[in-house]
């Protein structure tokens, strides 16, 4: 007999979490407002669960097996040394640059430490600007690190309503609970929320949507998305005054 909450892969799962720096207990990244208020944290103007699907490889292996092996309501702290994580630090990493090559990279004049940079198709950031030359640092910024990880287990989503919510989410950046999704056989309708439609890429986020869930929930045949707009209500005459 398997359990209700087993996880296999393609699972889809709701997970909260918080990272921080093991040796010098800075939090680095969470989904949890309560941690963020302790801590200080102002990374994220929102707060609420990733969601996670098993075998997407989106996350750390040893992450991603942790999860794989809970059940719904269970938390669980790990640590993970660099080499579970993003490597050791490598100083064979920083490359020097004329400062030419990093102007034309960023298209721009204002090049100073902590810029992050694109070029040669690899992310890095500007560690130092010294006689024309500009050495960039292409390391992970969490390389050499050992994470303290706490991971929850909020949701195992079994309905195609919370898959679909879920995925929303995860595109657009916005709260689960904020969307409304209504499912008549093979016919669904997803009503966005003004922070989802009011985004400025929010006609390409759509496209994704719709080619994720035709990825994963593929006898799903029509989608249709539904933007309210609420119009002012003119004020009477006697409100003006």
């Amino acid at each position: 007999m398997t359990s209700e909450n087993e996880i296999s892969e393609g699972s889809f799962v709701l997970v909260d979490y918080s990272v921080e720096d093991a040796e010098t207990e800075n939090l680095i990244d969470t989904t949890m407002e309560d941690i963020a208020k302790e801590k200080k944290f102002s990374g994220r103007d929102q707060f609420f669960p990733m969601l996670v699907i098993i075998g997407e490889k989106r996350l750390l292996p040893s992450i991603e097996e942790a999860i794989s092996k809970m059940k719904e309501g269970e938390t669980k702290t790990i640590t993970l040394k660099p080499e579970e994580a993003y490597g050791p630090y490598e100083e064979s990493k920083i490359v020097t640059f004329s400062l030419e090559r990093i102007r034309r990279a960023l298209g721009s004049n204002e090049i100073r430490p902590g810029v992050v940079i694109n070029i040669d198709d690899k992310r890095g950031v500007v560690r130092s600007i010294s006689g024309g030359r500009v050495k960039v640092d292409f390391n992970h910024p969490l390389a050499g690190k050992t994470l303290k990880v706490v991971i929850k287990l909020s949701k195992v989503l079994k309905t195609k309503e919370d898959k679909i919510k879920a995925l929303s989410s995860d595109i657009f950046d916005v709260d689960p609970s904020k969307f409304e999704v209504l499912i008549k056989g093979d016919d669904v309708t997803i009503e966005l929320p003004k922070l989802a439609y009011s985004k400025r890429d929010s006609f390409l986020r759509k496209i994704r949507l719709l080619s994720t869930i035709m990825k994963y929930l593929p006898d799903i045949k029509k989608v249709r998305f539904v933007e309210t707009f609420e119009i002012p209500k003119e004020k009477s005459e006697e409100e003006a005054y």
